[in-house]
C-alpha cells in the first residue's frame, strides 16, 4: 500500500512508481509503452517480475527497474501507476502511441545469442519450439503436445530446440524414443528462471514456432520471426486476436495461425507447415 497519489494528467513531470500488476506475459506485452513513459515523468521506477530485469535494463538503460517482491520507499516516488494503464496516460496528454505494433522493443545480449547459435547449429536452420501454457485457467486450452507437432517436428531441413519452460527433459527424451525425433535441449539455459539467456536463445533461432505462453511475448517483443498456434475461444485472448494480414498487429514478425472451433490442432499445424519457405 502507499499513500501517494495514483498518477493522473495534473502531476506530469513528477517522479512515477510503476508496478506489474499483471503476469510475466503481460508486463512484456505492456512494456512496448516504456519507450514513451518518460513524457510524463521525470525520474521512473518500475517494479516487474526480478527475472526481466536483465532483459529490461539492456532495452530500458534509463529506466530503474526494481523487483515486485522490494520495498519502494515513499521518498523516491511522488506518484504511482500500473503499467496496464500506461497506455491510457500516455494517450491523455496526446503522445502518438499508434506505435505499440513496432518491434522489437527489447533486446537479447547479441553475444551470449552468437555463441548458442554456434553451439547447436548443425548446418541447417535452428527453429525454437514451445507446446505448453502452464498458467491456469487456461492452460489446457492453450497447450498442445510435441505429437500434435509433428507434421512441422519430422521436416528434416531444420534442427529444433525446446524453448518450453519447465522440466520437459522426459517428454523430449520419450518423444525421441517413439518417433526417432530429436529436439534439442539447452543445458547453459533454464527457460523458467534465466530469461535474459532464454531471449538469447530464442535470438539464435531462425524461426521460432509457439503455443500462446509468455515465450510468445518475450519472441514477439525480440522481433523474431515466429509462427504462433492460437487457440479457440477459450483461451484465446485479446492480443491475438487482432489479426492483420494473417499476423499479429502487435507483433508484426509473428504469423498466426487459428485453431478453429472444432479445438482440432491439425489445422493450423499443417498450414504453419506449409508456409515455411
Amino acid at each position: 500500500m502507499t499513500t501517494r497519489p495514483r498518477y493522473d494528467v495534473g502531476l506530469r513531470g513528477g517522479r512515477l512508481l510503476l508496478w506489474g500488476e499483471q503476469g510475466l506475459g503481460d508486463e512484456v506485452f505492456f512494456a512496448s509503452a516504456f519507450r514513451h513513459v518518460k513524457e510524463i515523468a521525470s525520474q521512473v521506477i518500475i517494479q516487474i517480475d526480478h527475472r526481466l530485469i536483465p532483459l529490461f535494463s539492456r532495452s530500458f538503460p534509463d529506466l530503474d527497474f526494481r523487483s515486485k517482491e522490494s520495498v519502494v520507499s515513499e521518498s523516491e516516488y511522488d506518484c504511482y501507476l500500473q503499467i496496464g494503464s500506461l497506455y491510457k496516460a500516455l494517450e491523455d496528454i496526446n503522445v502518438k502511441t499508434n506505435d505499440m505494433s513496432r518491434s522489437p522493443y527489447i533486446f537479447a545480449d547479441e553475444g551470449r545469442a552468437q555463441e548458442l547459435r554456434a553451439s547447436l547449429c548443425r548446418g541447417k536452420r535452428l527453429c525454437g519450439v514451445t507446446w505448453r501454457s502452464q498458467k491456469a485457467p487456461y492452460s489446457d486450452a492453450k497447450s498442445m503436445t510435441l505429437y500434435d507437432l509433428l507434421p512441422l517436428l519430422k521436416r528434416t531441413d531444420m534442427d529444433f530446440v525446446s524453448l518450453q519452460y519447465g522440466d520437459v527433459s522426459a517428454e523430449i527424451h520419450e518423444f525421441y524414443e517413439k518417433t526417432g525425433i530429436r529436439i534439442l535441449e539447452c543445458e547453459s539455459i533454464d527457460n523458467f528462471n534465466d530469461l535474459d539467456g532464454h531471449a538469447a536463445l530464442i535470438k539464435a533461432c531462425d524461426l521460432t514456432i509457439l503455443s500462446s505462453n509468455t515465450t510468445a511475448h518475450i519472441v514477439g517483443a525480440l522481433g523474431v520471426p515466429a509462427f504462433l498456434m492460437a487457440p479457440w475461444a477459450r483461451g484465446m485472448f485479446f492480443y491475438w486476436a487482432l489479426i492483420r494480414s494473417g499476423r499479429s498487429f502487435w507483433y508484426p514478425q509473428m504469423q498466426i495461425f487459428n485453431q478453429g472451433e472444432d479445438l482440432d490442432w491439425g489445422r493450423p499445424i499443417v498450414a504453419a507447415c506449409e508456409a515455411i519457405v
